[in-house]
């Protein structure tokens, strides 16, 4: 699971209705709905770690769990829709057409591990929405022959290269940033590049279609650039005055998936982090600067939740 901006350790939620999930007090706690949700689908499931977590604009919870002996990690929005589920699976798992093009790619370098991807929602304008099917996709790490690690993602029968045409786009449109990292997101059919890019000592996230189009982006702004609504609202609230320091990003969402194609949708929304120690709390606007949502302040400790991959296949 990418990380595209921001990855917390989330420790304990206290907010009303929330309750232990599945005994893992040492874990912390999640509302009800998503952990309604991890309990149905995964109910003899074991919880080893929560993350919280933001794609695209859209918060959602990475529940690590061992389900029979086995390490998954699920995304899961507030809403309780999951994202996404991802675990480790063997060579022998793939299909035997992904099985042939693996070999093909990695020759005579070293296979370190394989993962199944089955993507059950997608974040569209700072919510998981659910797909009307599940998506699988794989993802295979590997060295080369000269000992260099590669990534490299399977669809269907298909390897899926960043195009050349998608990344002119991202250096027409963001000229000093440089892409760090990217993920290929089947959207109810239509392929979306989900981009982490780097300027500076900034990160950001872009999501260009597989046709060259810019989907949605985000903007570093001031807050001299937020609606009055939004600043108004913000000088009413305690712990914005009292921030050790704050980010203003602005989502802009131009094309949005709808029915496998892409329609235009022209949203602005507004996001205004805030921090106090390795604590961090997120408002949001929408673009008339009305208030559509918060968080509450929440541990921001870095944590990949990455398990050693070394050998593993």
């Amino acid at each position: 699971m990418m990380k595209t901006v921001q990855c917390f350790l989330f420790a304990v939620l206290a907010i009303g209705g929330s309750f232990p999930l599945l005994g893992a007090d040492e874990v912390g706690y999640l509302p009800e709905k998503p952990s309604q949700v991890i309990r149905a689908n995964f109910p003899d499931a074991k919880v080893t770690k929560i993350n919280r977590e933001r794609e695209r604009g859209a918060w959602y919870y990475e529940v690590v769990l061992n389900n029979n002996e086995r390490r998954l990690e699920v995304e899961v929005s507030p809403e309780g829709v999951i994202g996404e589920i991802e675990g480790k699976v063997e060579f022998k798992d793939l299909p035997a057409p992904l099985q042939q093009k693996v070999r093909d790619r990695v020759g005579r370098g070293k296979l370190v591990r394989v993962e199944r991807h089955e993507r059950r929602g997608v974040a569209r304008s700072g919510k998981f929405v659910a797909l009307h099917q599940p998506r699988i996709s794989y993802e295979i790490k590997y060295y080369n022959e000269a000992g260099e690690r590669r990534e490299l993602q399977l669809l269907s029968d298909q390897v899926l290269e960043l195009p050349e045409t998608v990344k002119k786009v991202v250096a027409e449109r963001f000229p000093q940033a440089k892409i760090a990292e990217a993920e290929v997101e089947d959207d109810e059919g239509v392929l979306l590049y989900s981009l982490s890019l780097r300027q500076d000592k900034e990160w950001f996230t872009a999501v260009v279609s597989q046709d060259a189009q810019l989907v949605e982006y985000e903007e570093l702004i001031a807050a001299k650039d937020l609606p009055d609504a939004a600043l108004q609202a913000l000088h009413k609230e305690r712990d914005w005055k009292k921030s050790e320091s704050t980010r203003y990003v602005a989502l802009e969402t131009s094309l949005q998936v709808v029915d496998g194609k892409l329609e235009p949708l022209h949203d602005r929304t507004y996001m205004v982090t805030i921090h106090r120690g390795k604590e961090i709390k997120e408002y949001r606007f929408d673009g008339r600067g009305r208030e559509t949502d918060r968080t509450d302040w929440f541990d921001a400790s870095d944590d990949d939740g990455d398990e050693d991959d070394e050998g593993d296949n």
